[in-house]
Formats: C-alpha cells, sequence, structure tokens
C-alpha cells in the first residue's frame, strides 16, 4: 500500500484499528471453527486453538451458545471499529492513517468472502454459518458492496457459479443493511 503511518498518529492508529483486527480474527475461528475442531479430534487433542473454544471453556456453555457469542463479539468489535473511523479525532489524522484505517474496513470484508467460500473451511457447504451481521452501514460500504457487485458481474464472474453469487449478493446486502 505504501503508506507511512507518522510516528506520532502511531500509536492512535494502531488504537484505532484493533476493534478491526478483533473482528476480524474472530470471524476467521467462527469460519474455520468447524474444521479445526474435526481437526483437533482426528489428532487426539482436548483443545481446539480457536475462540469458539475458548468462549465455551471458560463460559462453559455449548456450541450453539459460544458460536452466537462469537458472532454478538464481531457484532460489537465492528460496531467500536466504525465508531473509531467516524470519530473526529480520526478526521484530522494523516491521509496515510486514514487508508491504512479504510484498509482495515475493507480486510473484514474481504476476510469474510474469502471465509463464506473457502473450500477448506465449506466441506459441507456454503451454508455452515451464516454470515455473521455487520455494522457497516453507511456511503462507504455501499460503496463497498457496488464495487463487489460489479466485480461480480465482471468477467471475473465466470469464477462463482449462479447460485455462489445469488447467496454472495444476499449475504453482502445484509452486511450493509
Amino acid at each position: 500500500m505504501a503508506l507511512t503511518i507518522p510516528a506520532t498518529e502511531l500509536d492512535l492508529c494502531m488504537r484505532l484499528a484493533q476493534p478491526g483486527y478483533a473482528a476480524i480474527s474472530l470471524t476467521n475461528d467462527l469460519y474455520s471453527w468447524r474444521k479445526e475442531r474435526e481437526d483437533a479430534e482426528q489428532a487426539g487433542q482436548d483443545y481446539v486453538f480457536n475462540a469458539v473454544w475458548v468462549v465455551m471453556q471458560e463460559r462453559k456453555c455449548s456450541e450453539d451458545t459460544a458460536i452466537d457469542i462469537c458472532r454478538e463479539e464481531i457484532k460489537r468489535h465492528l460496531s467500536e471499529f466504525e465508531a473509531n473511523i467516524d470519530s473526529p479525532e480520526t478526521k484530522v489524522l494523516s491521509r496515510d492513517t486514514r487508508a491504512y484505517l479504510e484498509a482495515v474496513r475493507l480486510s473484514h470484508v474481504g476476510n469474510l468472502v474469502w471465509s463464506i467460500y473457502c473450500p477448506r473451511y465449506q466441506r459441507g457447504g456454503v451454508e455452515q454459518i451464516s454470515a455473521p451481521p455487520t455494522q457497516l452501514g453507511g456511503s462507504k460500504a455501499s460503496r463497498l458492496l457496488d464495487t463487489i457487485l460489479k466485480f461480480l458481474f465482471s468477467p471475473f464472474q465466470h469464477f462463482f457459479q449462479a447460485s455462489q453469487r445469488r447467496l454472495l449478493m444476499q449475504k453482502l446486502v445484509r452486511l450493509v443493511s
């Protein structure tokens, strides 16, 4: 990206981005959970390096409850991240710092789309775990959706089956509504 975050903004940038990183990590754990759990079982391990497993252990709850908790945490982190990006203190930051924060936002969306369609996580089909609703909202999210939709209807669309395109569009619309 060829960005240079000014030294005077680095700590603030990392603080503002932290909830975005958390949402990306939790989204990955949510989608990788079933595969990681199966892999641990096959290896004879009684633990899984995944947030879902950690929540199950710490809260003594079921898998479904832990998944729901992770989804809520994703929403909470995304809401906090969006509030950080829209805060007055962010408006006065350098162009490169604002661009970096926008890249974190786009990284979450990209990670989510990748996770939904990654064959590694979707052994039993794309609908194993539905996309967690996000708090993107606003014109930037709408522009992002437009960009993704243009990609889906571009010359690259032949990489997606029609049913996959419809499913992705439905999930993306839920993300920004």
